[in-house]
């Protein structure tokens, strides 16, 4: 009787747990899989105006233009005849400068002639300036008149809009700031401007 006992317990087999993990040593993280924490975003305000952009550099008429615009000021540097010339613009960022969204139009009624193409920024040639270049950089908020709905659905489309405009005049050699026409409309750089509202801002 006893052999067979001994059979029987001999062929049944053993079942042992797994040890447990080993404790990790002072300093060293676990290997274990824990996933990381994700950290949390804030919202951005609906209706709120566009980032400060970074720094811009552009060419007009063979004049290397760079917009700068921080937390508190814009700037505009001018390269004509290889002088820098810095012009600190009256507008509040975020700045931006006015560019061609479609191809240019012909040379207008007042005689102004249009400078660039599509994507370049939006620039007449003055002959009543005495052939200046006029450029033109808006920024500061949008005044409380037009800050309505058209705005919100601008602002979503993710539209750039503010509320004052300030013209900029390149000669050779020289440029200089037009006065800051001031919370005077909605200005956005994807519909930008028609050679009135250009005249107006280069026009003191």
């Amino acid at each position: 009787m006893s052999a067979i006992l001994a059979a029987c317990h001999a062929s049944t087999p053993r079942t042992t747990e797994p040890p447990p993990p080993a404790p990790s040593a002072p300093g060293v993280a676990s290997t274990a899989s824990t996933p990381p924490p994700v950290a949390s975003v804030p919202p951005v305000p609906s209706g709120s105006a566009s980032p400060a952009p970074s720094p811009s550099e552009y060419t007009v008429a063979k004049q290397r233009l760079v917009l700068r615009s921080d937390e508190t000021s814009c700037t505009l540097t001018v390269d004509p005849s290889g002088a820098n010339v810095l012009l600190k613009l009256d507008v509040a960022p975020p700045c931006y400068l006015l560019t061609w969204q479609h191809p240019r139009p012909p040379k207008g009624d007042s005689g102004a002639i249009s400078l660039g193409d599509a994507g370049d920024p939006l620039a007449y040639r003055f002959p009543d300036l005495g052939n200046a270049i006029g450029v033109a950089v808006i920024g500061d908020t949008v005044p409380k008149s037009h800050d309505d709905d058209r705005l919100a659905e601008l602002r979503a489309r993710g539209y750039r809009c503010r509320g004052s405009i300030q013209g900029a005049l390149l000669s050779p050699g020289k440029a200089r700031l037009a006065k800051k026409r001031d919370q005077v409309g909605l200005f956005c750089v994807e519909t930008s401007i028609e050679l009135k509202e250009m005249w107006l801002a280069t026009h003191e």
